[in-house]
């Protein structure tokens, strides 16, 4: 399968049809019923089922789903690193957790641009899914996770623990802003604390919840290393009595990259411990 042929079908995947797909990659519904045939012919199964509303996945279709997007993604990949610059002698791409984005991405890339200036760096922002699934696929080389999905393909090392704590704003306690760190997030504290569990606000963004504390009050579930200076200057408090919830942070690798990592590692886990001072 080329790459042409792979994003073909991602394309009906994404939108639904034939025609949608033709329209997207400006070629005519003939080019793309042909690509598919030839595709499916090549797999031997029938890989969308069409009728009047669409085109449906197969259950073929479903499961080939994953080898087409290693195929894009690898292909991405290589023309986003090549030609490499000249004084580039490997390229890095790096994932991060969406929740860790700020300020950790740009403490990365100023710490990777010091100390391992013959590496071009790539940083993309991503969820815990897209950032799997694009190490899983090799479309990234390394990302910072909290949820990691394990796979033959990927290599996971635990960097650090964190903590998730309820914290709260000195001045005005209250409401209570729900931040969404994940399902196993969810599981625990509407466990631990059913009264919370249907929050009238809801955030999925850590940094964007912190900020409307600080300025409009609150309480709510946050990462240790962002509040410690927020509490130590007095404008949050630790609210009493509340249940602290495990965070960890995980680095996921491609396993067929070929770099050492060692340096790059300890940049990582420096940049997460100091993000105190990065907020």
């Amino acid at each position: 399968m080329d790459y042409i042929v792979g994003k073909t079908f991602l394309t009906i995947c994404e939108l639904g049809t034939f025609g949608a797909a033709a329209d997207t990659l400006n070629v005519t519904q003939t080019t793309i019923t042909a690509r598919i045939k030839s595709l499916e012919n090549a797999l031997n199964c029938t890989l969308f089922t069409r009728n009047k509303s669409g085109a449906v996945l197969t259950k073929n279709g479903e499961h080939f789903k994953s080898y087409a997007r290693q195929v894009v993604q690898t292909w991405d990949a290589a023309r986003r690193d090549l030609p490499l610059p000249d004084t580039a002698n490997n390229s890095l791409a790096i994932g991060v957790d969406l929740t860790l984005w700020n300020p950790i991405a740009a403490a990365l890339l100023t710490l990777l641009n010091k100390e391992a200036a013959e590496l071009a760096i790539t940083i993309e922002v991503g969820d815990k899914k897209q950032l799997n699934e694009k190490v899983r696929s090799g479309g990234l080389d390394v990302a910072l996770v909290h949820q990691p999905e394990y796979s033959s393909r990927t290599i996971v090392e635990h960097l650090l623990d964190e903590k998730l704590v309820r914290v709260q704003s000195v001045e005005q306690p209250s409401p209570y802003l729900y931040v969404d760190w994940g399902d196993e997030f969810k599981r625990l504290h509407d466990q631990a604390l059913p009264e919370l569990a249907r929050s009238k606000i809801s955030i999925s963004l850590g940094p964007v919840a912190l900020q409307l504390m600080l300025k409009s009050g609150g309480s709510g579930y946050f990462r240790t290393r962002v509040i410690n200076r927020h509490v130590q200057e007095g404008t949050l408090e630790f609210t009493p009595n509340a249940p602290e919830f495990s965070y960890p942070v995980y680095l996921l690798q491609y396993a067929n990259k070929d770099i050492n990592l060692t340096e790059i590692k300890k940049i990582f886990i420096q940049v997460l411990e100091d993000e105190n001072e990065w907020f």
